[in-house]
């Protein structure tokens, strides 16, 4: 039984390692898109959108694999 527990502790952890690190790209996402200007030239306005988009849907992926874990 007490190696259950451990198990069980051990998934506990994981997952909110999971869960923060999911948060923290969150969060690098939103700063990606908020700061878009201040890192890429002028030059790429038109392809903001589409570069937004893309990294959003790789998070996107990353969530919708935390069911599947």
């Amino acid at each position: 039984m007490a190696a259950g527990m451990e198990e069980a502790d051990g998934l506990l952890e994981n997952a909110d390692a999971f869960i923060d690190n999911l948060a923290k790209e969150l969060q690098e996402l939103y700063s990606y898109r908020d700061l878009f200007f201040e890192n890429h030239p002028i030059e790429m306005a038109r392809k903001k959108y589409e570069c937004v988009e893309q990294k959003k849907g790789e998070l996107a992926e990353k969530f919708e694999n935390v069911d599947g874990e």
